[in-house]
């Protein structure tokens, strides 16, 4: 193990000790495409820390997802959020999470309930953002972010390198913190953990976007604490119309029926991809991904209520029936799939040969504002459950 340095006296290079990645293997996991849910895992993962939940799963077998990862997906938020369809025609460069309405909260509440202290930099500009007075240059971030691993032995998370859209877990620097070290998150992937597969970034303090930096250890707090305040929050991101460029929740599902009935959709192609060159191809990117986004967003929403509904029995018919209403949001999505003629493989301009028949496309028109009212019905079954939480 390498000696700790002095605080403030931090080695030109550092690195933290990587654990034995082999207990995290084996087990086919259920899909982990969202980028702060996944990258918080690995986070976990990197330092070896075992959550200890004991949360029973009814998915078919070999399919179960990561308990850590359910566990984020609820707490972050991103579970109940359906935030990817820009407004006007933008094409905002960075993470749909970074315009949240407090893009820091997600971070801190999930670091918290997994017993960390944190503190949380946000670029000027962003809402949260730093006020004036409060650093946000250069050398403040090289400094904090080396002092956060080589004083305290703990990684930190950075949204916006090394792309735009991307996220860093940095577990070292090279060049005095010149250089950042460490794992490449992005939505549409977990994040690796194979070390062959560590990134080496530069000119980093420009492009970040938002830093994470974990400060120490905390008590957790109950689960029952931890699950009533997710659902609070998850409850007020399925209300939510607009942020930012995006539009959110209800908006979302509307601005997507109406540009999928449009003779000139928009192009919401995401990078490292090119942009679609012909009408066909944009009503092909307005099919998938966001189809398997709310799937995949449905999916771990069923299974943290359900752990919601053991933990509060009072409310067990409410968060049951919320439950019922996101599951059936996330079969929609399947039939929006089907009408379109179905996906043939990862590139949606592919798949979906129905995509360009306007019968199709009204029928999945329609069944997107069916998933509306579904997600919308679920939001109030959470409002009533909450009363029932005290």
């Amino acid at each position: 193990m390498q000696d700790t340095p002095a605080p403030g006296q931090w080695p030109a290079t550092f690195a933290l000790p990587l654990p034995d990645y082999s207990r995290y293997e084996g087990t086919p996991g259920f899909p982990s495409e969202m980028p702060v849910s996944s990258i918080l895992r690995a986070a976990l993962e990197l330092l070896d820390e075992d959550l200890e939940l004991k949360w029973e799963d009814a998915a078919r077998p070999g399919r179960r997802p990561d308990l850590t990862q359910l566990f984020f997906m609820g707490v972050t938020g991103e579970a109940f959020a359906f935030l990817w369809f820009p407004r006007e025609r933008e094409h905002p460069p960075l993470d749909p999470t970074l315009y949240w309405p407090d893009p820091a909260a997600p971070y801190q509440r999930a670091l918290a309930a997994a017993g960390f202290t944190c503190e949380v930099l946000v670029r000027p500009g962003l809402a949260g953002g730093a006020a004036p007075g409060q650093p946000f240059d250069a050398q403040t971030l090289k400094d904090r972010v080396r002092s956060c691993l080589a004083d305290q032995w703990l990684p930190a998370i950075i949204a916006g390198i090394p792309e735009p859209g991307s996220f860093l877990l940095v577990s070292g620097y090279d060049e005095d913190g010149d250089v950042l070290t460490g794992w490449r998150g992005l939505g549409g992937g977990p994040v690796s953990r194979d070390p062959a597969a560590m990134v080496r970034t530069r000119n980093w303090t420009e492009a970040a976007q938002l830093v994470v930096l974990l400060t120490g250890r905390q008590e957790r707090p109950t689960e029952q604490a931890v699950i009533r305040e997710a659902i609070e929050q998850g409850l007020r991101l399925m209300r939510m119309r607009e942020t930012g460029p995006y539009h959110a929740g209800p908006a979302t599902f509307e601005a997507w029926a109406e540009a999928l009935l449009s003779d000139d959709p928009p192009d919401v192609s995401v990078p490292p991809n090119p942009p679609p060159q012909s009408v066909a191809g944009r009503r092909r990117w307005l099919i998938c991904p966001g189809t398997w986004d709310l799937e995949e967003r449905a999916y771990y929403a069923v299974r943290f209520l359900r752990r919601a509904a053991e933990l509060f029995p009072g409310a067990t018919d409410e968060l049951d029936a919320a439950g019922t209403c996101m599951a059936a949001a996330g079969d929609l999505m399947v039939q929006v799939e089907r009408a379109m003629g179905g996906a043939k493989g990862p590139n949606p301009e592919e798949g979906f040969p129905s995509a360009d028949d306007p019968e199709a496309r009204r029928q999945a028109a329609d069944l997107i504002l069916q998933a509306r009212d579904k997600q919308q019905e679920a939001a109030d079954h959470l409002e009533a459950a909450l009363r029932l939480m005290e």
